[in-house]
């Protein structure tokens, strides 16, 4: 079994005790028979490989789509991390022990040959050698070997400094369950077996830390060879197991000089469009934001919506959004691995609103690895609107709600809260809005160098989210840098709002 983890009810994880799904696009065989567990009391669940720490969604109305000064809108959801431990080599030797499990050395052999078998692929996968990787497929599938075929082919065309297989030490010896109705369709073998394994990978030149996704392949034995007979990354549970643009299809692959651009062959022709969009979305963000990053960029725009969906939640919500931002690798300290992930439904690469939204997201990317857990929404999400629209602010649009309640002074005297900052529109809308202009107007009034400072001290904030320790600390850095009450900001924010700004 895997870890279970809640995400945001209201965005289609489970809530907090709920059952994992029995079939869907989280279980594997995809589209097959469910996947059951044991009723026996499972030892406890280890820490999935992948734990992320903070999403950060692109919300885009449609109707929204048609004007060049989109409003991209984020949410984010907190995850705990777990740095990736080093995993002891595949022999028996070192597998666990621990009370109410097989005894290791009776899998031994298995272990060992399946071991071989993945070290095989590796190798294959370093010379370029298709019939090396073919030949650890199982030959009576050949709908498999042409999956696989198109796995190996996405997977030369990444920049890979590692990619790579392990046993999950933390899993039982004695393998993951089939269901019987799956091992009828494998025909005559000589053993079925799913270890609990991990695949690991490194982007050369884009991720400054190896990411660990959780990997449970079907095994079978024929004529005393193993091969691999069904990829079971779909099996995990919701919301710990990920379909990757290279995992789920064909892709199309450019590097650019400041971002890897991952694509569907359909949109192959728009790959240079959405290539040079990104870079100038880059250079525009290093503008403002220079340190704490490296200018480069992982992009994701795949016409699989599971690919979409596997990195923040499977319902109707996620068809509104238009990309998000998220860190992929595990460790605890030291920087990030980033994604941001585009949904191609609502944000076709090429288009024109395109800017805009890569702006807001790489805005996310270049402060994801200085900003501390307690930073309060409203800096995360204003910040990123007012990178994206510099020096494009009267092409903006903000509600009618909140321009005239600026102009009857019906704004709180606060700024929104992280707790309930994403929710239902209109509210979450009214949130950023108000986190925007909060920072459009230091931009106006004070210039960049005091957006700089105030984002600077803000973005180091510790204490937990709206607890009284971060909130009198973020008073004082608006002090600080604008010699005025916390209070006062806001009014003049709003005073500045209903003079500046028209409604919709």
């Amino acid at each position: 079994m895997r870890h279970w983890l809640a995400v945001r009810d209201s965005y289609g994880a489970p809530a907090a005790g709920s059952s994992p799904p029995t079939s869907g696009p989280g279980v594997w065989p995809y589209g097959g028979p469910p996947l059951t567990v044991p009723t026996a009391a499972p030892p406890s669940p280890p820490a999935s490989p992948r734990h992320r720490r903070r999403v950060l969604l692109a919300v885009v109305a449609a109707v929204v789509v048609a004007a060049l000064a989109m409003t991209g809108v984020t949410v984010a959801a907190v995850h705990a991390r777990s740095r990736d431990q080093a995993l002891p080599a595949a022999g028996s030797s070192n597998l666990p022990t621990a009370p109410g499990q097989p005894d290791p050395k009776l899998f031994a052999p298995q272990r060992d040959a399946i071991a071989r078998v993945f070290a095989a692929r590796e190798q294959a996968l370093q010379r370029g050698d298709l019939a090396a990787w073919l030949a650890t497929v199982d030959p009576r599938q050949p709908a498999l070997r042409t999956s696989q075929t198109v796995l190996f082919q996405n997977l030369r065309q990444l920049p890979l400094a590692t990619y790579s297989w392990s046993y999950d030490t933390s899993t039982q010896v004695s393998g993951l369950p089939v269901p019987d109705a799956v091992k009828a369709t494998l025909g005559t073998t000589q053993a079925v077996y799913t270890p609990g394994m991990r695949v690991r990978y490194q982007l050369r030149g884009f991720d400054p830390e190896p990411t660990t996704d959780q990997y449970d392949p079907l095994m079978v034995e024929r004529g005393g060879q193993w091969y691999v007979a069904g990829d079971r990354t779909r099996a995990g549970s919701f919301d710990l197991s990920y379909d990757e643009p290279w995992t789920a299809g064909p892709i199309k692959v450019v590097t650019t000089q400041h971002v890897l651009v991952l694509v569907s062959p359909r949109d192959a022709a728009r790959l240079g469009a959405l290539g040079s969009q990104a870079d100038a979305a880059i250079a525009s963000v290093v503008g403002l934001w220079p340190k704490g990053w490296d200018h480069k960029a992982v992009l994701f725009a795949t016409r699989d919506s599971d690919v979409f969906a596997s990195f923040f939640g499977r319902n109707g919500t996620v068809s509104e959004a238009s990309a998000l931002t998220l860190a992929v690798s595990s460790g605890t300290s030291g920087p990030q691995d980033v994604r941001v992930v585009l949904n191609t439904a609502e944000a076709p690469p090429g288009d024109s609103f395109m800017p805009v939204l890569l702006r807001h997201e790489f805005t996310h990317v270049a402060q994801w690895n200085t900003q501390a857990e307690g930073t309060p929404t409203w800096v995360i999400e204003g910040i990123a609107q007012y990178t994206a629209y510099r020096h494009h602010i009267s092409r903006a649009r903000v509600s009618r709600e909140i321009v005239s309640d600026a102009k009857a002074r019906r704004w709180s005297l606060r700024m929104p809260a992280s707790s309930s900052f994403y929710g239902a529109d209109p509210a979450q809308e009214y949130h950023y809005d108000m986190a925007w202009l909060a920072w459009e107007y230091v931009g106006e009034k004070y210039g960049d160098s005091k957006v700089v400072a105030l984002y600077d001290r803000l973005a180091t904030i510790t204490d937990p989210l709206d607890s009284a320790a971060a909130l009198k600390v973020e008073a004082a850095d608006v002090q600080a840098v604008l010699h005025m009450s916390e209070t006062s900001f806001v009014r003049a924010v709003e005073t500045w709002t209903a003079r500046s700004f028209q409604p919709a």
